[in-house]
């Protein structure tokens, strides 16, 4: 091998490296997330039992089994609102970590891409002119059409984001009312 062919192996490979570790590093964030946010609501599940139990053994008449059975209900519905939108908010997040990679690597390969297609062309032998424009104009609708599908996914993403908190708050305010 010669050192050009060692200079972008390393070129390659390390932006490549660091990618994946972002990417998983994300994803291990999320899943840690996902893991603490259980154990909070078991956690809050288990104290809730506690405090029904001891409330259940003092009740007095059907009205006080009653509003216990509501207090259930209401922490059971707002336990899962509470995961529910918790869960969502994760996996928007991770989302995005990964979108943003994937924007780096994008970014990387198009200005790779552009550097080639110049090189070509300034090598490229006479009469082939039109070939180095139809290149050039190919790799520009490419970049266009991922920067198309790249905002998209950004506003997908800000687009639940926005539901995830309208569904929450309403879902909450009708545990409440109710």
């Amino acid at each position: 091998m010669t050192d050009q062919t060692l200079q972008i192996s390393d070129s390659v490979l390390k932006p490549a490296v660091q990618n994946l570790m972002d990417v998983s590093a994300a994803s291990l964030k999320g899943l840690e997330k996902m893991a603490h946010l259980q154990m909070k609501i078991a956690r809050n599940a288990v104290q809730h039992g506690a405090d029904c139990a001891k409330a259940l053994s003092t009740a007095k008449g059907p009205q006080d089994l009653a509003k216990l059975q509501a207090s259930w209900i209401n922490f059971s519905m707002e336990s899962l609102t509470s995961l529910s939108s918790a869960a969502c908010g994760i996996g928007i997040e991770t989302a995005k970590a990964w979108s943003k990679v994937s924007e780096s690597q994008m970014s990387e390969l198009g200005q790779r891409v552009h550097n080639a297609i110049e090189q070509f062309a300034k090598y490229a032998p006479a009469g082939s002119e039109s070939g180095v424009a139809l290149a050039r104009s190919a790799w520009t609708v490419a970049g266009q059409a991922y920067e198309t599908a790249s905002k998209a996914t950004r506003q997908a993403i800000a687009a639940a984001e926005r539901n995830v908190e309208s569904v929450e708050k309403t879902s909450l305010n009708l545990v409440k009312s109710a």
